[in-house]
This record gives structure tokens, sequence and C-alpha cells, in this order.
């Protein structure tokens, strides 16, 4: 896969992932999978340089439960290292690979089913992987289901990942402003009228002179509101504030500074506001670049890499935010459930490479087909579904032909190596007697398979 061992051992390390306090966070994960495809074991490795350690276990024998790792040369899920994956063992004790398997007798494996974790195409932190103690025959929706949950492990890993770099750059970008020059200023009544200032704050400003000038000078002209903080402080309402704004250094020069100020009194003497400012341009301008980082991930986390479409996160975080709005606004709306024909017999016929051609060809036609509008997601393996608005009964005829007049139009191509065909179920939307998408979805599941064998679909 051409990945870095140490590369990976790196990230482990750094991400605190191997430590125990982590499990806590990902223990759900290895009791979904088990539940899901009915499997004594689960578990959620990660692959050290001597050991696979557990980040999520359930049903593991002792002593390796309570050790919470077990030696690498036990592991069944190193293999997806130098696999792409998914790894599946119907019957490790005739499987040639795994017959003399060390790990095979420690962990009574009778049938072993892994997915890699595979933080991008170049890195693979472990595996989400399942166990039974007897032989066992795994379909491609156990297959999907558990390529589901790694998906869903490996948001919550980069996600933590993130988080790190994110407490990183501000713990990076604390320590240079507690290094940067304070301007400190006395403001000696309400006005902001500066009574005297520091030589650094000279420089912030860009002024030799300060004394008598407005502070609100120097603050850019659509941010002076926020000055208004002030206001709270010589009404005693608070004893110190801070804010954010634009600074003019010189008059033109433009600069990000935080302004913390509190309220200075004494007997005898005419109580001041003590302000003291600091240039946060660079604070900002990394803040603002780790947000646009973080909503790039966020995409990408609800975003099928094969096909670029929606994927069954996304479909159903957008989703059920449209159809709030749809009810809102008295829309009709239908859930559109596609099963793209022939898929397995294509990977099996001409191979995995032409079988990901065939499903991103599939997604192209759908977008060609319908309304940039509609929510178009691929929902794991060769199942799509699409949420799009003003469409009742009436409209399916007129869908369902756009759609097969657009297959044809592909499939009457030269030299195809394959054949596009569909079966789908529409579940319509009704805002005045609304049902939750999760309800559309498995209504037009099953549409979609009545669909399926009217047409006797399914040969090649």
């Amino acid at each position: 896969m051409g990945q870095s061992p140490q590369a990976r051992l790196d990230i482990l390390r750094r991400s605190g992932l191997l430590e125990p306090e982590a499990r806590v966070s990902f223990e759900r994960f290895a009791r979904l999978a088990s539940s899901l495809l009915n499997m004594p074991t689960a578990l959620v490795t990660l692959l050290d340089e001597q050991r696979q350690v557990f980040l999520s276990q359930h049903g593991l024998a002792e002593p390796w439960q309570s050790q919470g790792q077990m030696p690498l040369e036990y592991s069944f899920c190193q293999r997806l290292l130098l696999e792409p994956g998914p790894l599946q063992v119907n019957n490790a004790e005739k499987d040639l690979r795994f017959t003399d398997h060390p790990g095979r007798a420690i962990l009574n494996v009778g049938a072993y089913l892994g997915i890699p974790l595979k933080l991008n195409d170049h890195m693979t932190l472990g595996a989400l992987c399942v166990i039974d103690n007897k032989e066992r025959k795994f379909s491609q929706r156990d297959v999907d289901l558990l390529k589901d949950l790694a998906d869903s492990v490996v948001s919550d890993i980069r996600l933590r990942l993130t988080s790190q770099a994110l407490d990183h750059s501000q713990a990076h970008l604390s320590a240079l402003l507690h290094q940067a020059p304070l301007g400190v200023f006395e403001l000696c009544d309400r006005t902001g009228i500066i009574r005297t200032s520091n030589r650094l704050g000279e420089r912030l400003l860009g002024s030799p002179d300060l004394v008598g000038q407005q502070l609100k000078d120097f603050v850019h002209p659509e941010d002076q509101a926020q000055l208004l903080e002030l206001d709270q402080l010589w009404q005693g309402k608070k004893p110190r504030c801070e804010l954010e704004a634009r600074f003019l250094r010189q008059g033109s020069d433009l600069f990000w500074g935080r302004l913390h100020a509190s309220l200075v009194t004494g007997e005898g003497h005419r109580p001041i506001v003590l302000a003291l400012l600091e240039d946060i341009t660079d604070y900002r301008a990394a803040l603002e670049q780790l947000v646009r980082q973080s909503k790039e991930l966020e995409e990408l986390s609800l975003t099928d890499p094969l096909t670029g479409l929606t994927n069954r996160r996304g479909f159903l975080s957008i989703g059920k935010k449209l159809l709030l709005v749809f009810e809102r606004e008295v829309r009709s709306a239908a859930v559109i459930f596609i099963d793209l024909n022939d898929l397995k017999k294509t990977n099996d016929a001409l191979g995995h490479e032409v079988g990901d051609q065939m499903i991103q060809e599939f997604a192209q036609l759908l977008r060609e087909t319908f309304r940039q509008a509609d929510l178009i997601a691929r929902l794991g393996g060769d199942e799509f579904a699409m949420l799009a608005a003003n469409l009742e009964p009436d409209h399916e005829i007129a869908l369902t032909a756009r759609l097969e007049a657009q297959l044809d139009r592909v499939n009457a191509g030269k030299e195809r190596k394959y054949r596009l065909a569909c079966a789908l179920g529409i579940a319509f939307f009704d805002p005045k007697h609304s049902q939750d998408l999760e309800a559309l979805l498995k209504r037009a599941d099953g549409l979609m398979y009545a669909d399926k064998r009217r047409r006797k679909v399914g040969r090649l």
C-alpha cells in the first residue's frame, strides 16, 4: 500500500490512541459490530510496531481483555497493512493463509472479517474486525455494515487528530502572544480619551503622542461598536472586559487587536480604565485557517470518496434538515432508493477496478439525470439514494422514464464492458403528514425490492 510504518507509528503515538484513556471514546464500536453482525467477538485494533492494541473490544477472552493488547504475531488484522481489504476468512482452519497462524488457536478463530481503518489512501492505522469461533459465510450485507461502521471509527479518529492539531496550534499561538508586545493605556473618562500610554502602545498605534486622543479614533469605523463594552465598566456592571476589533496604525495600516480592560478605582482617586492592547493578527489568520481546515474535514466525513457524492452519514444529516424546511414551507418531496444491478457479478467477472468504474459512471449518470438541487448520495456498495423537493406521486412515471432513457443512452455506447441497470423505489413525503427520513428511506428500500422482483433484474 506504499505506507511508511514509521509514519503510522508516529501518528499513533502522537495521537494518544494507544493509551488506555483513549478507549472510553471508542467503546461503543465493538459492541455495535458484535450486535449488528451477531458475532461473539469484535475488535477495533491499532497496529503498533510489536503489538496490536485494542482501542475497542467486545467478547475478548482473558488475559487479552484485561491487558488490552496482544503480540503482533497473533494478529490477523496486520495482513490488512499489505492488502486493501476487506479481509474475509469463512473457515480459518481450511484457509491456507491462516491454517498455521498462531493467532487462530489463541483467539479460537473459526471465521474472521476485517475492514482496514484507512486514515487516507496511504495510511492504515489498524482494523475493525469480527471473529466467530466457528465457520461462517459472510454476506455482502455483513461486509457493507462493517465498512460503514469502520468509516465511523475513522471519522472519530480524524476528529480526535483535528482537535489535537487545533489544541497544539492554539498552544503555539498562545506562546507567541505572551511574548508579543502589549500596549498599556489609561483611559480617563467615558469618552475613552487616552490619559497615558507606554512606548509599546505608541508603537502599536503608530503615534508618538497619544495623550489626549480618543481610542476610538484608532479603531476601524465598522468595529467601533465593540467599544461599547467599555461602558459596562464605567457603569459598574462588570469589573473587566475583553474585546477584539480592527485597529488602525498611523490611521491606515490595519491590524487585529485584542483589548483587555479593567476598571481601576481607589479612595480619593477618580476611576480610570486600564487597557492592554495586543496585536493578534497572526492569531486570527491562524484561527481562520484552522476553521477552514475543520470545515474541509467535516465535508470530507460527509462525502463518498469514490464518487464524490454525499455518503450515508451526509445524506441522513443534510436530508433531515431539508425535510424540516420542506415541512415548514409545506413542500412535497420524495426519497428515492436506487440499487445498481450486477455490481457483484461485475466485480467477480471483471475485477474490482472495473466495478469501481461502474459505480463512478452510474453516479455521474445520476448527476446528469436529476436536478442540481437534489440531494444525491451513495449509501454504500451498490446502494444510492436521492431526496428531491416538489415531487408527487403523479411524477413517478416521468421520473422513472427519464432515468431509463439515460440508461439506454449510456448503454448504447460501443465496446462497453458492462451494462448499467438499476431498480428503484420511491417514497413520497407529505408535509402535512410527515415521516422522518429513516422511515421514508426504509419504505423506499422496500419498494425498490418490489421493483427488482417485478423486473426480474440481477442478470448480466
